[in-house]
């Protein structure tokens, strides 16, 4: 505002705080990477610490930690917390039940577990308390990892080094990389189940003593187990890889089995006697 003169007396401005902003930007881009990551099938612990360092660095003054539940010894282990001191038995793996500390129980009871002062916190032990304060941890926020089918795969915890309840970034933050936890933890234990899935098909392959071969359209052979090998004379299933299977069918046979395998590429089924010329 100007005087009769034009000079300034008086003037306002507008301050905008553009940090949340920013942060919520750099969580944005950091959850598209991570979930880039999974869709990659990187191994699952890079991708977690990636991802608690990711929460460290747009959560000022949090450090984190991933704990996945072991179905079969009945524990959470750690896998994920590459700035966090070791707490109590949290590297040998926390018995699933045993109340022993937030993480444990939010994954038990599958239920965010708010800790806002640690240091006046009694629900746990006085070991894991003392650990905690020591570490420079003044509170924790444990939340569970669940997945489509309601079953517990673990717990994100992110603990504060100040006193108090998650902010609404927070928790934003939290619901974002506990959902990308999720996603990535089932990804891993389907590549699992298809590699051990793939692993047994092709030991029963192996072992039947009749000839197993997958041919294209063209005859190319790209599998064969070993029956096949030996019944074409050859020192090894590698030795056939890549080659026509139809020069090794009888001349008489020939065009007949040439038929054949183009109907079945076509989708349809059907029985064919012919002979091998070894």
């Amino acid at each position: 505002m100007r005087d009769t003169e034009g000079r300034i007396v008086l003037w306002y401005f507008l301050q905008t705080d553009i940090d949340h902003r920013k942060r919520a930007e750099a969580l944005l881009a950091g959850g598209k990477r991570l979930l880039e990551m999974v869709a990659l099938g990187l191994p699952l612990r890079i991708v977690l610490d990636s991802l608690c360092r990711l929460a460290e660095d747009v959560a000022s003054g949090c450090r984190c930690g991933v704990w996945l539940t072991d179905p079969e010894d009945k524990t959470l282990l750690r896998v994920g917390a590459p700035s966090l001191m070791p707490v109590g038995a949290s590297e040998d793996g926390i018995p699933i039940g045993s109340d022993s500390e937030p993480g444990e129980m939010a994954a038990s009871f599958k239920a965010q577990v708010i800790v806002p002062d640690i240091a006046s916190e009694t629900r746990w032990s006085r070991m894991w308390r003392d650990q905690s304060l020591a570490d420079g941890r003044r509170a924790c926020w444990a939340t569970p990892i669940v997945s489509r089918a309601h079953e517990a795969l673990g717990s994100f915890t992110l603990y504060s080094s100040t006193s108090g309840s998650p902010t609404p970034f927070q928790r934003e933050l939290i619901a974002q990389f506990t959902h990308i936890i999720g996603v990535a933890i089932e990804r891993a234990q389907n590549d699992l189940a298809l590699k051990r899935s793939e692993e047994s098909f092709r030991a029963i392959v192996e072992t039947t003593p009749e000839c197993v071969k997958v041919i294209t359209r063209e005859g190319t052979l790209v599998r064969v187990n070993s029956a096949g090998s030996n019944l074409a004379g050859a020192p090894g299933p590698e030795a056939l890889i890549g080659k026509c299977f139809y020069d090794f069918v009888a001349l008489e046979h020939r065009s007949q089995y040439v038929g054949f395998n183009q109907d079945i590429c076509s989708g349809k089924t059907g029985f064919l006697e012919f002979d091998i010329i070894r």
